[in-house]
C-alpha cells in the first residue's frame, strides 16, 4: 500500500464514528449523521446534522415520554404552520418531519442558522459601550424584523413569543423561528385571537396578554392580537438601543404589575443618534393596542416611521 492509500484509509477510520449507528438520525425515509449538538431544553434537542446530499442542516428531536397534552400540541401547532409558511424567504425553512410513535419522539428538519440575535446582544453587551449595537446594524435588523412579523401577521398569524431568541441569522439575513405557541386565525376577527393561559417571555409580553379579560368560564382569558407582536417589536427594539429591555431592572411580580400600570413610565433616555430609534419604540410601547402603529399601513413603522425613512421626518 503507497503511502498516499495508507493516508486514505486512515481518514476513513478516523470518520467512522460519524457513521456509526448510534450517531445516525432518520427522519422518513432520509438519514442524516449527527455533527454535534447546537442547543437544548427539557425534552428537546437541536441537531447540526449531515444530510446524504452533504448538506448541513438543524434537526429538532422532541422526546414525547412524560410530555403533557398541550407541549405535544405546541410542536405540532409548529409543524403546521411551519409547513403553512413554506417557501417565504423571511421564515426559517422546514424541509421534512416525523412524529414517530414507536420512537415516542418528534424530529423536525429546519435550515441551519448561524446565531440568534439573543447571542449578538448578550456579546455586545460585554463591550463598555453607551450602546450595545451600531445604529446602522440596529436599523438594518429592525427592518428585517418587521418584514418577517409582516409575513406572518398577513398570513393571519399571531406569533406571541417575539424575543431576540427567535430572530436567527441564515446566511446573513434574519429569519423568524419557534412557532409552538403561535395562533393562526380561523375566522373572519383578524386582529384579536384569546388564549387560555398567559404563555409568552414576560421581558417582552405586551400588558393584554397578561391581563385577564374576564370572560374565560374556567380561569383566566387574554385577548391579544397583531398589536401585541408590535409590542414585542417595541421591546426588542429597545433592547437593541439601549442594551436590556424596558422592565429588566424589576422583580417578577414588579414587572407584571409595571407592564400593565399606564402610570408607570417608561424611561427613555436621551440619544440623539437614535432618535428616531426610539420615537419608534415608543410607538411600539404604548399600552392600549389600538395606539399602537400597523407595520404597514398608514403611519407604518416598516413602509412610514422616519426611522427607516429619514427623509420624512420633516413632513411629520
Amino acid at each position: 500500500m503507497s503511502r498516499r492509500q495508507e493516508l486514505i484509509a486512515k481518514a476513513n477510520l478516523e470518520f467512522l464514528p460519524l457513521v456509526h449507528e448510534d450517531n445516525i438520525l432518520r427522519v422518513r425515509d432520509s438519514t442524516y449523521a449527527k455533527l454535534g449538538v447546537i442547543g437544548k431544553g427539557g425534552s428537546c434537542k437541536v441537531y447540526r446534522a449531515l444530510s446524504k446530499k452533504c448538506s448541513v442542516v438543524a434537526i429538532k428531536k422532541v422526546k414525547l415520554a412524560g410530555m403533557d397534552a398541550k407541549a405535544i400540541e405546541g410542536y405540532a401547532n409548529e409543524i403546521s404552520l411551519l409547513k403553512r409558511l413554506r417557501g417565504n424567504p423571511a421564515i426559517i425553512q422546514m424541509y421534512d418531519s416525523e412524529v414517530d410513535l414507536h420512537r415516542k419522539s418528534i424530529f423536525v428538519v429546519m435550515e441551519l442558522g448561524e446565531v440568534d440575535l439573543n447571542h449578538v446582544l448578550q456579546q455586545r453587551a460585554l463591550n463598555d459601550t453607551s450602546r450595545s449595537l451600531n445604529m446602522n446594524f440596529i436599523r438594518l435588523t429592525w427592518q428585517q424584523m418587521l418584514s418577517a412579523v409582516h409575513c406572518i401577521h398577513e398570513e393571519r398569524i399571531i406569533h406571541s413569543d417575539l424575543k431576540p431568541a427567535n430572530f436567527l441569522f441564515v446566511r446573513g439575513a434574519l429569519k423568524l423561528i419557534d412557532f409552538g405557541i403561535a395562533k393562526a386565525i380561523a375566522n373572519d376577527d383578524t386582529t384579536n385571537i384569546y388564549r387560555e393561559n398567559h404563555i409568552g417571555t414576560l421581558n417582552y409580553m405586551s400588558p393584554e396578554s397578561i391581563l385577564d379579560t374576564g370572560s374565560g368560564e374556567d380561569g383566566a382569558r387574554m385577548r391579544i392580537g397583531r398589536p401585541s407582536d408590535v409590542w414585542s417589536l417595541g421591546c426588542i427594539l429597545y433592547e437593541m438601543v439601549y442594551g436590556k429591555t424596558p422592565f429588566a431592572k424589576l422583580h417578577f411580580i414588579q414587572k407584571l404589575q409595571a407592564i400593565v400600570n399606564t402610570s408607570h413610565a417608561i424611561h427613555f433616555p436621551e440619544d440623539e443618534e437614535a432618535e428616531a430609534a426610539i420615537d419608534a419604540m415608543k410607538q411600539c410601547l404604548c399600552r392600549n393596542p389600538e395606539e399602537r402603529p400597523p407595520i404597514i399601513g398608514k403611519h407604518g413603522l416598516l413602509n412610514e416611521h422616519w426611522f427607516l425613512h429619514s427623509k420624512r421626518r420633516a413632513s411629520l
